[in-house]
């Protein structure tokens, strides 16, 4: 099955926000879809998911899938799938309005992933997280991806895995957290078995963390369904920066309680999970103790960047200014005395235009996202100069 240049759209209605219609829908866990080709197919303004995709051997390729109510694409039991050259920018608008833009919905969210190449993705000014794969995914490969000014950035969560990422950008993260939302990062590994990211860059000056990393012995619905085992998480040859106001640029966390479970460290699954950083640049302009993990004796400890390149978690690390042009404006391009001038072919340096920008910010003004909790998204754009 085909489709080539086809575009589906309802209308927004500039009031109430309330638009007729459902998501376009053409596989699902109830309708399955085989051997579908996607191909500059366009998405836009679905009250639901603009795409609902599952079963086996799907490609959709320089397509865009944006400003849906929830989200862009949506994906449960599907396996052998290429996503190349997507676009899902500016959904989650209903989510938002229903207090459901935290947890729940992605600009892109998949259950039950195997076999997944993820090129080329863009994942702009979504009021949910930017790209979720989420319980039980296997064989996760991502590489070339933009994703900013989401309410998350990337989320790999409790699956065996492996994933692996490559020259991701992900940047600018919006969520104002509270509770247990203040783990959470703009990079956010929770619950993975074997997970390696690099050449990368991640980036946000919200009150989250940069990166999370973290697994625990979950108890919930999800987690019964299939027995996970902690391995190695890995991050090198990245960048990982803070703005003024975020908090960690690290966080590592192994056994806390959460979602009702017992927090017991006494299992051998413990010691199994590993977390490596390698060869990474790291930045925050105005705090010194920015990497965090729980202890053995259930205790937070804050390193300063010359204990955590003695700690066993990093390796060959260093501590520098990377100088992007202005990352609060989603501009990553170099200035010329950064340290980053050798890697420049490397790294996923990209520039947001003025033309997405002004969407973004209209989409934000449209769907009434509150502009404080949006602290990096300066109305000011003349600063990107």
């Amino acid at each position: 099955f085909g489709l080539e240049e086809v575009a589906y759209s309802q209308k927004p209605h500039a009031a109430g926000k309330r638009i007729g219609g459902v998501s376009f829908r053409l596989g699902n866990p109830v309708v399955f879809g085989q051997d579908v080709l996607l191909y500059n197919i366009d998405i836009r303004w679905c009250s639901g998911n603009g795409l609902s995709m599952g079963d086996e051997r799907w490609t959709r390729k320089y397509s865009s899938c944006s400003n849906n109510g929830l989200s862009g694409i949506n994906g449960s039991i599907s396996k052998n799938i290429i996503l190349n050259g997507n676009t899902t920018n500016f959904n989650g608008w209903r989510a938002l309005m229903g207090g459901r833009n935290g947890w729940f919905v992605g600009a892109v969210k998949m259950h039950y992933a195997v076999d997944h190449l993820v090129t080329h993705h863009t994942s702009i000014g979504n009021l949910v997280t930017g790209f979720w794969y989420d319980i039980h995914c296997k064989n996760i490969h991502m590489e070339d991806g933009v994703f900013l000014f989401n309410t998350k950035g990337v989320f790999w969560e409790l699956s065996t895995g492996p994933f692996f990422g490559k020259r991701l950008l992900i940047g600018n993260s919006i969520l104002k957290s509270s509770g247990i939302e203040t783990t959470s990062g703009a990079f956010n590994c929770s619950g993975v078995g074997h997970a390696i990211l690099e050449d990368s860059i991640i980036y946000t000056d919200s009150a989250q963390d940069v990166v999370s990393l973290q697994w625990y012995q979950r108890k919930d619905t999800h987690a019964r369904k299939e027995k996970i085992y902690p391995g190695l998480n890995l991050i090198k040859d990245s960048v990982i920066l803070g703005g003024p106001n975020s908090s960690w640029l690290v966080h590592k966390m192994n056994g806390i309680d959460v979602l009702g479970d017992s927090g017991n460290r006494d299992t051998p699954l413990y010691p199994m999970f590993s977390v490596r950083l390698s060869h990474n640049l790291y930045y925050h302009p105005t705090k010194p103790d920015v990497f965090a993990f729980l202890s053995k004796d259930w205790q937070w400890k804050s390193l300063d960047i010359t204990q955590w390149q003695q700690s066993p978690f990093d390796s060959r690390s260093s501590w520098h200014d990377p100088h992007f042009t202005h990352p609060q404006r989603g501009i990553y391009t170099l200035k010329q005395n950064s340290p980053l001038q050798s890697r420049s072919n490397e790294l996923p340096l990209y520039e947001m235009q003025q033309e997405t920008y002004s969407a973004m910010r209209a989409f934000f003004e449209w769907a009434e996202w509150n502009p404080q909790a949006v602290n990096q998204v300066d109305a000011n754009v003349d600063l990107a100069r």
